[in-house]
């Protein structure tokens, strides 16, 4: 040991060797001021003696400043320490520690080739703080240089007052809390795979202006505001999950991918976003892919200028372990999903500005043939809007030539207020029977195109099964809407009328236009309070008599109970005192049952 009560002047060397322990005990040791220049403090494994297999050479400082020069290790088995909270300012470091239980401390730059170990076992409360007058925490070029926080419950880097800057250059990952006021410009890499956390924690501003990640199995938690600049990106990858327990802000991105198309038997756990109830998320662009899964709680919102890509397996969600009402909000540019699924349920709702598109990420691509040949591949690609959740759509909603699973719920909400681009081929994915679609676009002359995508059947329940037959679609006040069929989606040539639109309750509110463009829409039921009905070639608006009163998809001796009622209480000339008697059986629309509409129901009627 060397003790001195007055400052050090060192302009050679301080070795610790042959797994001995050198204690520096001095209020400051001057190496000159400048990082890398001036005198070094070095430990160097040496001559190993018997018994000191596991032995290290330790140069151990304590509670001294250190200005300036170097403070390195040569080899494996040699580390520099820092205890009683000793400082470096401006020093060059290789192989420093700042042992469990110990305080160490920095400012100006530190410039670091290596890792510097923060409680290393992980096992008591340990901590890296910067000086009052802050640090930088850097690199020396080598790409791998960085603060390594050994365990969640020891490691601590910050301080409540004064703040620190991770360089470019430069990576802080591993396990443990980092708090007060920083400016990431590096990476921050949640890593450790035991499932440990890296946890951001108040107080203190937190800017991120490059990577905040959780890789392996690591757990990056927020627990504090952070800012992000317009490359800031915040991350989650391999199994790693990111844990947004506080708001993000600013113009960053954020990115979800997991083990890549390549990777056998999938990638379990998969990487997650994690949005807790309450948290509001900014940003430009999120991109889940590679099996990666976004879940949102309660009434956590995202709001991104910019677009929301979904592909390879990717998937974005409500919490499963969300407590109370799940309200979620998503705000997007855009939305373009290749092979991932987008799952809203409860009360989430998606508000787009632009396009949504299922099937293809560039929709510049959407009107070239070439872009058909096979679509998308497998996993499945599906958006699910269930229980009460709602969808607004300031675009266009395309779904491209390929297996698109579609499926909309009866209590859901879905408006679009541009064009219905439905090039799928797979009308058996298509599930849209118990929702309801509201074209909610502009009045003319700018109108909505509506692409009628199922086989014309004629006026038969049989247009309703496996068809892209929907449960109701709404034509708004003042909204123009062209149905038209320009797209071949049963691959049988296109003709005119060969395509057609099968819908359960058919909508118009006044004032609207709708144009049959050379194919038909059949409704069994119509509300039309005074639109604007226009026939071009063989367009036409069909009604299909059901005789399906309890509206099983059958008409059987359950109906023919209906039937029988209706037909008893009205009759030629007659109104039934029940408006379902004539939604369901009045099949000449004559405003009574009778002798006609009991042909009408002996003709689809289907048996026991």
């Amino acid at each position: 040991m060397l003790s001195v009560d007055e400052a050090i002047r060192n302009t050679g060397i301080f070795r610790a060797t042959d797994r001995e322990r050198l204690v520096l005990d001095t209020p400051v040791i001057d190496q000159g001021g400048i990082c890398g220049q001036g005198g070094v403090l070095e430990a160097t494994d040496g001559i190993q003696g018997p018994g000191e297999e596991n032995g290290k050479s330790i140069l151990e400082i304590n509670g001294a400043l250190v200005l300036g020069g170097t403070a390195r290790t040569q080899g494996d088995h040699s580390e520099i320490h820092l205890i009683g909270g000793a400082e470096l300012r401006d020093v060059c470091v290789q192989g420093v520690v700042v042992p469990d239980g110990q305080v160490g401390s920095f400012s100006g730059t530190i410039t670091n080739a290596g890792t510097l170990k923060v409680a290393p076992n992980g096992l008591r409360d340990t901590l890296l703080v910067p000086g009052p007058l802050g640090g930088v925490l850097a690199g020396n070029g080598g790409g791998d240089d960085r603060v390594r926080l050994g365990g969640q419950f020891a490691a601590r880097l910050g301080d409540f007052k004064s703040s620190f800057t991770n360089a470019s250059d430069h990576i802080i990952d591993g396990a443990g809390i980092v708090f007060g006021e920083v400016r990431n410009d590096g990476t921050i890499d949640a890593n450790k795979d035991n499932g440990e956390h890296l946890i951001v924690f108040p107080p203190g501003t937190k800017i991120n202006n490059h990577v905040l990640r959780a890789s392996g199995s690591g757990v990056l938690r927020i627990e504090d505001t952070v800012f992000q600049t317009a490359d800031g990106v915040i991350a989650a990858t391999g199994h790693g999950v990111v844990e947004l327990n506080s708001d993000v802000t600013g113009t960053g991105e954020f990115f979800v991918y997991g083990c890549g198309v390549t990777a056998r038997g999938g990638c379990t756990p998969p990487p997650k976003l994690r949005v807790a109830d309450g948290v509001s998320v900014i940003g430009a662009t999120l991109t889940i892919s590679d099996e990666g899964v976004v879940e949102v709680a309660g009434s956590a919102t995202l709001g991104l200028d910019g677009p929301v890509t979904i592909s390879s397996g990717g998937i974005y969600q409500g919490s499963t372990s969300s407590a109370g009402s799940l309200t979620a909000s998503l705000f997007a540019d855009s939305l373009s999903i290749c092979s991932g699924q987008m799952l809203l349920s409860d009360s989430m709702s998606l508000n787009v500005r632009g396009n949504v598109v299922l099937g293809i990420a560039d929709t510049s691509l959407f009107d070239s043939p070439t872009v058909w040949l096979g679509g998308c591949t497998p996993p499945p690609l599906r958006l699910s809007v269930l229980g009460s959740a709602s969808v607004a759509v300031g675009g266009a909603l395309k779904l491209t030539d390929g297996e698109v699973e579609v499926e909309v719920g009866p209590d859901t909400a879905f408006a679009l207020a541009g064009d219905f681009d439905n090039r799928s081929t797979t009308p058996e994915s298509f599930d849209w029977m118990s929702g309801a679609l509201i074209m909610k676009g502009t009045a003319a002359p700018t109108t909505q195109s509506f692409e009628v995508a199922g086989e014309d059947c004629g006026d038969s329940l049989s247009g309703f099964s496996d068809n892209f037959a929907m449960g109701t679609v709404e034509i708004a006040s003042d909204s123009s809407v062209v149905f038209t069929d320009k797209f071949d989606n049963d691959k049988m040539g296109q003709r005119s009328c060969t395509e057609a639109l099968y819908v359960d309750a058919l909508i118009l509110r006044a004032p609207c236009t709708i144009t049959l463009k050379d194919c038909r829409v059949y409704y069994k039921n119509l509300i039309d309070e005074g639109a604007e009905v226009v026939r071009e070639g063989c367009g036409d608006l069909v009604r299909v008599f059901s005789g399906d009163f309890d509206d099983d998809g059958r008409v059987d001796l359950q109906d023919y109970v209906f039937f029988e009622i209706c037909l008893k209480i009205s009759g030629p000339g007659h109104r039934p005192a029940f408006q379902e008697c004539l939604d369901t059986f009045d099949v000449d629309l004559d405003g009574d049952i009778d002798l006609a509409d009991v042909a009408r129901f002996q003709t689809v009627f289907t048996g026991p």
